[in-house]
């Protein structure tokens, strides 16, 4: 990992290359490293400003209010039900993608998320209350078929 000190001198390098009047502001992630750099950078250009970058930080956020515990709990129940029409049987899935279909007259299926998106999962978890008729459909067809 670079120093800020590293980091500071990379920055004003690249300033420097590109022309100091064309630049007035420099936007990073906001770790401490960054936060130091700015320091030197706004010291040798009083006219740039040094910011943090507004959808890192949104995803900062949103990443903390995945870590709550109800919120965090909701997450995994939504992610066995994935697991369960996602797993390394395809009849699940292939049966929700066909009741889908005669149900909304469209063709699509549940959305996996990324494992460390937050915005993914309330995507997936959207998804899932938009088909919960057709997950249930399916489940029960399932069961009923098994007795």
């Amino acid at each position: 990992m670079l120093s800020w000190y590293a980091v500071a001198k990379l920055l004003i390098e690249q300033i420097t290359r590109i022309g100091p009047p064309m630049v007035v502001q420099v936007v990073t992630d906001t770790c401490s490293v960054m936060k130091a750099a700015w320091k030197l950078v706004e010291t040798k250009f009083p006219w740039i400003t040094c910011t943090c970058c507004g959808p890192h930080v949104l995803n900062l956020y949103l990443k903390d209010l995945g870590k709550i515990e109800e919120v965090a709990a909701v997450i995994k129940k939504s992610n066995a039900i994935l697991n369960l029409f996602w797993g390394k049987k395809r009849w699940p899935r292939t049966k929700l993608r066909e009741v889908i279909a005669v149900n909304h007259k469209k063709e699509f299926g549940l959305y996996r998320p990324k494992a460390t998106r937050f915005a993914g999962n309330m995507r997936a978890l959207g998804r899932m209350l938009r088909v919960k008729a057709d997950l249930q459909q399916v489940v029960v067809s399932r069961l009923l078929r098994v007795w």
